[in-house]
């Protein structure tokens, strides 16, 4: 890992975790995860965005939505944190709502 910037290999470790552990999530970093999300490196922006993908399913929260309402919120961006949800219908109507409600989506916990 010679010259792999230790905060890739944190972002991923978080990732790894929230997808082994998924009961966890609330346990996570969230606030240095919104960040990094909006990093101009996407090699730090990418596990970051997964990672919110991850709270999404569980909870979408007002900062996970506001990080992906956010200016670099690109729409290549927006489409890799609804990647993580495995239900079709919930990230449909995620990406449908474009975040730009005042209100959270819907979001079925199970």
């Amino acid at each position: 890992m010679d010259g792999y910037p230790i905060r890739y290999a944190a972002a991923w470790s978080i990732v790894y975790r929230l997808s082994t552990h998924p009961t966890q999530v609330q346990l996570a970093p969230w606030a240095a995860l919104a960040e990094a999300a909006g990093h101009i490196d996407p090699q730090l922006a990418a596990p970051a965005l997964l990672a919110l993908g991850n709270k999404l399913a569980a909870d979408a929260d007002r900062l996970t939505l506001d990080t992906l309402r956010a200016d670099h919120a690109t729409p290549a961006r927006v489409a890799l944190a609804l990647a993580m949800i495995d239900d079709p219908a919930q990230a449909r109507s995620l990406a449908d709502a474009r975040f730009t409600s005042g209100e959270s989506p819907a979001v079925r916990h199970g």
